[in-house]
């Protein structure tokens, strides 16, 4: 038996071969060093060794415009070309057309039918539930196809418990914006955390979502 972790990291991708602009060449990032002894760039960006790969993806999707977070996201979870079905790129929430799609179509809802249990490891603060509390209904595709899917959203009692993480992961931005009394941890605790949200049960994917 096994588990799968997901993460999404955003707002990153495959660049220049030049450490003055590119933190991925300047900077040691051990996991894609161990794993495959060089990072990619734009002139070598797919890489294979060990039945692994990096390789890059077109956010376009064939369509024309500025890629965005509702529609490309909504393409991750579901494997299904989101913004060629409106025909236009969406966001940063998700379309109505989108909505069904993450319910029916969407990797947790898949799972579901196999009888896998699933973690989404991000942790949501207090001001969130009290925007569910007030009607509101627009949260970002990862959140939606959590809710549509029954999947638990995490709390700051999670967070305290070391089974959830910030998505900036340190903490940091809570303690300080939100005014949460929260400890600051470092990059060398949170691998263990994530680590205990996948092997809570058997056979459970998780997810967690960077920003």
């Amino acid at each position: 038996m096994s588990s799968v972790l997901f993460v999404f990291l955003d707002g990153v991708g495959i660049g220049e071969n030049d450490k003055s602009i590119n933190p991925f060449v300047s900077g040691e990032i051990p996991f894609l060093k161990n794993i495959f002894g060089l990072n990619p760039t734009i002139t070598n960006p797919t890489i294979q060794k060990n039945d692994r790969f990096v390789f890059p993806v077109d956010a376009n999707l064939d369509v024309d415009g500025l890629p965005q977070s509702g529609s490309g996201q909504t393409a991750i979870f579901t494997g299904i070309n989101a913004a060629q079905i409106i025909g236009k790129h969406f966001g940063p929430f998700p379309h109505s057309e989108h909505i069904p799609l993450l319910q029916n179509e969407s990797i947790y809802s898949f799972l579901a039918k196999m009888n896998r249990k699933v973690c989404f490891a991000n942790a949501y603060p207090p001001v969130f539930f009290e925007y569910l509390l007030k009607g509101k209904k627009r949260t970002s595709v990862s959140t939606m196809a959590c809710k549509l899917n029954g999947v638990k959203i995490n709390t700051v009692e999670d967070l305290l418990n070391h089974k959830a993480l910030t998505a900036e992961v340190t903490n940091h931005r809570w303690k300080q914006r939100l005014n949460i009394d929260l400890p600051i941890i470092s990059s060398a605790v949170y691998p263990s955390i994530l680590s205990s949200a996948l092997f809570t049960s058997v056979m459970m994917p998780s997810l967690f979502d960077m920003w």
